[in-house]
């Protein structure tokens, strides 16, 4: 709910307020790109499981340091 708050005889300032609610899954899992691992195709499908989606990811360069083999797990 706004307030009003008076700034001269010309007009006043209203304050508006709004907040959004975001909701998201927390999977954990282990080998997440392998076709038999159903949890990442669950979670992009969850609320639409008769679309097509598509994915696009990113690798850090820290995190591809550390599991080199991260892009052929991704590709299969």
């Amino acid at each position: 709910m706004g307030t009003t708050a008076d700034i001269d005889a010309k007009g006043s300032v209203h304050l508006q307020r709004f907040t959004v609610a975001y909701e998201y899954p927390v999977c954990f899992t282990e080998r997440v790109f392998e076709p038999a691992n159903p949890v990442l195709a669950d979670v992009v499908a969850r609320l639409e499981p008769e679309r097509r989606h598509r994915c696009l990811v990113f690798i850090d360069g820290g995190v591809l340091e550390a599991r080199p083999t991260l892009p052929e797990e991704i590709t299969g």
